[in-house]
């Protein structure tokens, strides 16, 4: 009984060791990435967009470029009164911000909690007649940074009504095409592409 006991006890102290060295590990890397006293990071400055070499030419002129997806959750209503329609989905955007890389040999990306500040894209809809961001029991945000390639995810939960023009001439044969229309709000497509 008591060398069986042993192993298990062993197995348990390492394991918690090893989920110790990686929180300790998470805690330094968010530290000197984004504390002022170990980074001059800027959050209101947009990054160069790829991992390169500063003296490439094109280095500094290249676009963000930022992926964006959508998983959506669900249409709640769509109404030809007023022309409009309601969605709840996961609005994900993923870009690569150079000043946020990192190399560790125990994790595979660190996760930012929605306080600590790193810049994101700017992306408003278009076709917005009323929105929120999902926030309870906490903000339904993530911010994940990968381990040695400074990509960023950038995830959040939102409820949008939409305006749709809708064509009702074939009622109530109708098909109608609604869009998610979103545009970054300050850049263009030299500072942001996709």
């Amino acid at each position: 009984m008591f060398a069986i006991v042993l192993p298990v006890i062993l197995h348990l102290a390492r394991s918690s060791n090893v989920a110790y060295e990686k929180l300790f590990d998470e805690q330094e890397i968010i530290k000197h990435l984004l504390e002022s006293k170990y980074s001059n990071y800027d959050w209101r400055v947009r990054p160069r967009g790829r991992l390169g070499a500063a003296d490439d030419e094109d280095y500094d002129n290249e676009p963000v470029i930022i992926t964006v997806n959508m998983y959506l959750r669900s249409i709640s209503k769509v109404d030809d009164v007023n022309m409009e329609y309601s969605l709840h989905f996961t609005f994900r955007e993923e870009w690569v911000d150079e000043r946020l890389y990192f190399n560790s040999p125990t994790l595979k990306h660190i996760v930012l909690s929605p306080g600590q500040q790193i810049w994101v894209p700017d992306t408003f809809f278009q076709n917005e007649k009323d929105g929120k961001k999902h926030d309870i029991d906490t903000p339904n945000i993530l911010i994940r940074i990968y381990n040695g390639t400074g990509r960023i995810l950038y995830s959040c939960r939102l409820t949008l009504t939409l305006s749709c023009p809708m064509r009702l001439a074939d009622y109530p044969l109708d098909v109608q095409t609604c869009v998610v229309d979103f545009a970054s709000y300050a850049y263009t497509t030299k500072d942001i592409g996709n």
